[in-house]
């Protein structure tokens, strides 16, 4: 490909660095247009993206970036024909803290200039890197606008050859950092409420509830002790938190008990916990 277009440009990371996160930043630095976008290698651009999308960006000089709907697809890009998430009245800056993202990483063009004022990619992300960076871009106020036609596609099926063991860890580490970068970010910018904080606290009981039921207690118990450390719950939830982790991890009852058993905590914590400590995400934002 670099042999038959002389603008596409082949660049080695510098050793000793690995991550998205670097070669994003690294793209950056070298880029030289006024615009950018950030491709991963299960996105795909229509034929006509980067025409229309310049054409937007410079109708509309007083954008930041302007935001793209995107379309899963596994095979081919019409073989499942279902948006990757869809536009409702929720602020964007909320869905993101339920981790229903409205975008994902190639749906924006940038404008360099924004990129700039905004900062680089997280390199201590090992996953989520553009939810934390969007985050922080509408955080920030930036201005942005969301088009309403779709002009590129995602690959919703990954082959991920990451042992479960390393891939835990990654992931307890990483969303550890993420739901910290975005307290602070909250923090800094005065956006920081008591619903927001019930929604971050949501985080970490999302997460908290798969991994115990499926047998990580400790990485659960981690992340928890984590999330009343930041003090976004109280003593009272922390400690119910931890009796449901507990019945979630315990073998020594069928695995039928605990699901009733787990259903019935659930109930009875929705009638004394903050609502926003339940989220609900979308079905087709993949996390």
């Amino acid at each position: 490909m670099i042999e038959l277009d002389s603008r596409i440009h082949y660049i080695r990371r510098p050793e000793g660095k690995s991550g998205a996160p670097v070669c994003r930043n690294l793209g950056t630095e070298r880029s030289q247009g006024r615009y950018i976008i950030y491709l991963d290698s299960d996105d795909y651009l229509a034929v006509t993206a980067l025409e229309k999308r310049f054409e937007c960006m410079e109708a509309h000089p007083n954008l930041d970036f302007g935001v793209f709907p995107c379309i899963l697809f596994k095979h081919q890009t019409d073989d499942m024909k279902v948006l990757f998430n869809v536009e409702n009245d929720v602020d964007d800056l909320d869905r993101f803290l339920c981790f229903d993202g409205p975008w994902q990483t190639m749906c924006p063009i940038w404008r360099r200039d924004a990129v700039i004022k905004l900062g680089p990619w997280d390199e201590g992300l090992q996953v989520s890197q553009d939810t934390e960076l969007h985050f922080r871009a509408v955080a920030q106020g930036l201005n942005y606008r969301r088009f309403d036609y779709p002009d590129c596609f995602w690959r919703v099926s990954h082959n991920d050859r990451v042992s479960e063991s390393e891939f835990l860890t990654s992931r307890l580490n990483s969303h550890s950092r993420l739901f910290e970068l975005m307290t602070a970010t909250l923090r800094q910018k005065g956006l920081f409420t008591s619903e927001r904080c019930a929604m971050l606290g949501g985080l970490y009981f999302f997460y908290v509830d798969r991994w115990s039921y499926c047998g990580h207690s400790a990485a659960a118990h981690t992340l928890w002790a984590k999330c009343y450390d930041r003090q976004l719950i109280s003593a009272t939830v922390y400690r119910a938190g931890v009796l449901y982790m507990t019945l979630s991890s315990t073998t020594r009852l069928p695995s039928t008990l605990r699901r009733v058993l787990r259903r019935l905590l659930r109930t009875v914590y929705k009638l004394t916990w903050h609502p926003k400590l339940f989220i609900k995400t979308s079905k087709t934002c993949l996390l």
